[in-house]
């Protein structure tokens, strides 16, 4: 199915787990389902350095390092298997987000890619409340719109 030409809604968003022994729309299989996706911006800014002397009439500045961006947080409802196997991976996993508007998972709509190291916890909560966990994605790499090599 071609993208969308109109607005989509989240219905169908997926967050994805790039699967080694996959191929073609099978690279990248669905994680788990999610409630909420954090802000996905693909610009890298570099820091500001300040450089002003008493000299300057103005404020000086230099580019920094760059930094990957803040973590990125999403909602899940807790499932207890789904909670042990993202707190089972190790190291630096490589996870996409999906925008799906057909009737399966391949993100006919866009993709975000992303890699870090994934962790789950689970939310606090109340009286009548769904129990929810957080993952979060210490960012190891740029989010991307291209799909990283993965050799």
């Amino acid at each position: 199915m071609s993208a969308s030409t109109t607005p989509i809604s989240t219905h169908k968003v997926s967050l994805m787990k790039y699967n080694p022994a996959g191929t073609g729309t099978d690279k990248y299989e669905q994680l788990c389902c999610i409630k909420s996706f954090p802000d996905l911006d693909s610009k890298v800014e570099p820091d500001q350095i300040e450089v002003t002397t008493l000299c300057d009439e103005y404020h000086e500045y230099i580019d920094g390092l760059k930094n990957y961006g803040d973590d990125l947080e999403f909602t899940a409802n807790y499932v207890k298997d789904t909670f042990d196997t993202i707190n089972g991976l190790t190291g630096k996993v490589q996870l996409a987000i999906y925008f799906n508007t057909g009737s399966s998972f391949d993100g006919d709509n866009g993709k975000f890619y992303f890699g870090g190291e994934v962790s789950a916890v689970v939310n606090g909560g109340g009286v009548g409340d769904v129990i929810e966990m957080t993952i979060r994605v210490k960012l190891k790499e740029a989010l991307s719109v291209t799909e990283p090599s993965h050799s």
